[in-house]
C-alpha cells in the first residue's frame, strides 16, 4: 500500500496527503484531512481518512485478485463474514495509520460513511 510513509506524531501523513489529493481531483465532497483533525479526533476527518484506507485495502484486493496463481475468497460486501473481516482490518489499519483508536468514529454505521466508502458496496 503506499499510504505508509513518514509519520509525524504517530501520524501518517502520507496517508492524509493522498486522502486529500483524491477527494480534491475527483471532486468527493469528503472534508480536508488535517494533523489537528485526527489528533483532536475529528469525526469528519478520521471518518474521511477510514473511507480512504477502505478504498485502499479494495483497490489492493482488486489487484491480488488479479495475479495469476492468488486465490482470494469470493469479495462481495454482500457476504456477512467477509464484510466482518475488511471493517475489522479496516479498523486496525486505521488505528496504526492515524495512531489513534477506532473509538472516535465506531458509533457511525459502517453503512452511513463518506463517498469513497460506499463506492465499495
Amino acid at each position: 500500500m503506499q499510504l505508509l510513509t513518514s509519520r509525524l506524531c504517530g501520524v501518517n501523513i502520507k496517508a492524509i496527503e493522498i486522502a486529500n489529493d483524491l477527494n480534491r481531483d475527483f471532486e468527493l465532497g469528503g472534508p480536508v484531512i488535517t494533523m489537528e483533525g485526527i489528533l483532536t479526533d475529528d469525526k469528519a476527518e478520521c471518518q474521511a481518512l477510514f473511507d480512504r484506507l477502505c478504498v485502499e485495502i479494495d483497490q489492493s484486493l482488486e489487484i491480488l485478485e488479479s495475479l495469476e496463481g492468488v486465490k482470494l475468497p469470493r469479495r462481495t460486501f454482500k457476504d456477512r463474514e467477509y464484510k466482518r473481516a475488511f471493517d475489522e482490518a479496516a479498523r486496525r489499519l486505521y488505528e496504526i495509520i492515524a495512531d489513534r483508536p477506532w473509538v472516535v468514529i465506531s458509533d457511525i454505521p459502517m453503512e452511513q460513511h463518506g463517498n469513497m466508502l460506499n463506492c465499495l458496496r
